[in-house]
């Protein structure tokens, strides 16, 4: 998920390690990869998911079959045996082309075409900032309020919240600023999601309104009509490079910090999202019956959260015994859960998804991002979890992330990834491939 500042002093240490341990008849592997990953590699990872790409590497590298030379280092690339010459090694070493390919990682086909995106993303971000900093250094020079900058820079910002945030009579969206809720009024008789849907509305319109107070506050300014503090001179500063202000980031810190415009765009389409889609199906009883967007919540967390309680309100068992969140493609046979929620718009990353399971991705032109078919999610205790298993596929545990940049995990999902115990496919696939899912396309 990130870049790591391994050394060389980390690769030499690794040898003398592997060095001293083929001096035996069988190498000690536990202890081998105990090492690697503890005390030398592991060190540096502070990921989840990174120490877990980094095991599957080491049991790839490092075994008897890589040893006796009856498994491949990688495709096509064969370790010398232990008695080849010096000349030997050397002319594996020159083998190796000058231009890492993904099947030396055991990386998907398309992993280029994923990191020149991500790549060609940050430099236009880069290059915007720049843009967006030039036009405004003169006012951080001169450390003094420009007016004609502000105007220039920040007024369009304002009047494109203005269009999104008010009705062709001119008049506040009521969706947006009203401070009445309609939900059910009798909190007795609602479920843990209803009660969510109705927080998270509260919350989205509480934002839309600190938000609209804001700008209005810069507008002010801008008019002339009140002075110019601290407070409003941070948010200022931010916007004028194109970036979202902290005092906005706190009330949603997973949203795309340095695109102020879509920043604004997004809490606007969310909040309608929720008082068009997700109230109006709470109120009517069909949340649970229709599919639903996680991309359209500021905190889809919770909303998971929820549905483990209702979960156990409505299977009678304690909420903390549900522990595995899976996704249901197929019969699950003999376990039923107690209930779940459809789900769309989810986006796989490092892996295809063929009939109903995790697939490998077998051309170069794959695209980066695959979406989903509408799935089923359920909280399982771990018993159920593995008759399930057992039943029907094997299943790897995936990480959900709010975006592309990999910064937030939402949560994990459990996904098959290969047939029952007769024709298991080898989750390390996966693993090395980065696979993971994704609430939203890019942001």
């Amino acid at each position: 998920t990130k870049f790591y500042e391994f050394s060389t002093s980390d690769l030499r240490s690794a040898g003398d390690v592997i060095s001293a341990a083929i001096l035996a008849n069988k190498p000690d592997w536990p202890t081998i990869y105990g090492l690697l990953e503890n005390a030398i590699y592991g060190g540096r990872v502070d990921n989840e998911y990174d120490g877990r790409i980094l095991r599957s590497y080491l049991h790839k590298f490092f075994n008897d079959k890589i040893l006796n030379r009856t498994e491949f280092l990688a495709r096509s690339l064969n370790a010398p045996a232990g008695n080849d010459s010096y000349s030997d090694h050397l002319k594996l070493v020159h083998s190796i082309a000058p231009t890492d390919s993904p099947e030396l990682f055991y990386l998907p086909p398309n992993a280029d075409r994923v990191v020149q995106t991500s790549r060609a993303n940050k430099v236009l971000d880069s290059l915007r900032i720049l843009a967006q900093s030039t036009s405004s250094s003169h006012a951080e020079r001169s450390g003094h309020f420009n007016r004609e900058e502000w105007t220039t820079l920040i007024g369009p910002i304002i009047l494109n919240w203005k269009k999104m945030t008010t009705l062709d009579n001119g008049s506040q969206n009521p969706l947006l600023f009203s401070s009445s809720s309609s939900q059910k009024s009798n909190n007795n008789n609602q479920t843990p999601i209803d009660v969510f849907v109705s927080l998270e509305y509260q919350n989205a319109k509480s934002i839309v309104k600190f938000i609209d107070a804001a700008l209005n506050e810069l507008n002010d300014v801008m008019r002339g009509a009140i002075l110019l503090n601290s407070r409003i001179e941070k948010a200022a500063s931010a916007l004028l490079v194109g970036e979202v202000p902290l005092a906005w980031q706190d009330k949603w810190p997973q949203g795309p910090e340095f695109k102020s415009e879509l920043w604004l765009s997004e809490v606007i389409n969310k909040t309608l999202s929720l008082a068009n889609i997700w109230t109006k199906k709470s109120q009517e009883g069909t949340l649970l019956t229709d599919a639903l967007e996680l991309r359209q919540l500021f905190r889809p967390d919770i909303l998971l959260n929820a549905l483990k309680q209702q979960t156990a309100r409505v299977g009678k068992q304690p909420v903390d015994e549900l522990t595995h969140l899976v996704s249901i493609w197929r019969d699950s046979g003999n376990v039923k859960v107690a209930m779940s929620a459809k789900i769309k718009g989810l986006m796989l990353q490092g892996a295809g998804f063929d009939d109903l399971m995790l697939s490998e991705l077998s051309s170069d032109d794959a695209p980066a991002l695959l979406s989903l078919p509408v799935c089923q999610l359920a909280w399982v205790t771990k018993s159920d979890y593995e008759k399930m298993v057992d039943h029907t596929d094997a299943m790897l545990k995936v990480p959900v992330y709010f975006s592309t940049t990999r910064e937030y995990t939402l949560t994990e999902i459990y996904l098959p990834c290969g047939n029952n115990a007769s024709g298991k496919q080898d989750a390390s696939t996966y693993i090395l491939g980065g696979v993971a899912l994704f609430t939203e396309s890019q942001m």
